[in-house]
């Protein structure tokens, strides 16, 4: 049996998260009258999770593996961005560490606002509006 390092078992659990995100939010848009504010924040949260994919899988230090997944969840990843005593991607603990705050934390804040922001704009599925009277 191969023994994978901490960077495979991390890669393995994104991949799945990645799956099972993809089920929670077909099953979510069948329910619910603006599905297309669920596959919006969904596809937003895959996103999020396909650039720590990538950066986990093609970077061996901190800066430039999660560079791009602090500009991606900005305006909550920006108030830790500067602390230099982060963990980088060595060990398990690490790269669960910055699964938990960068993926879920600030990728979940996000989402959130993504999400109301879109069941403000979308309209409801199935309901026809009245538009006024028609001159």
């Amino acid at each position: 049996m191969a023994s994978f390092e901490p960077r495979g078992y991390a890669a393995a659990f994104l991949l799945i998260a990645l799956v099972l995100l993809s089920l929670l939010c077909r099953w979510l848009a069948a329910r619910v009258r603006r599905p297309a504010a669920v596959w919006g924040a969904g596809a937003y949260l895959a996103l999020v999770h396909l650039v720590c994919l990538a950066g986990l899988l093609t970077s061996s230090n901190f800066d430039s593996g999660l560079a791009p997944l602090t500009l991606l969840t900005f305006p909550f990843s920006i108030t830790v961005a500067n602390d230099h005593y982060l963990p980088g991607f060595d060990t398990l603990p690490a790269l669960t560490s910055n699964y938990v705050r960068y993926v879920l934390y600030f990728g979940g804040l996000n989402t959130l606002l993504i999400g109301a922001f879109l069941l403000l704009v979308v309209p409801t599925r199935g309901r026809h509006v009245a538009r006024g009277p028609v001159l």
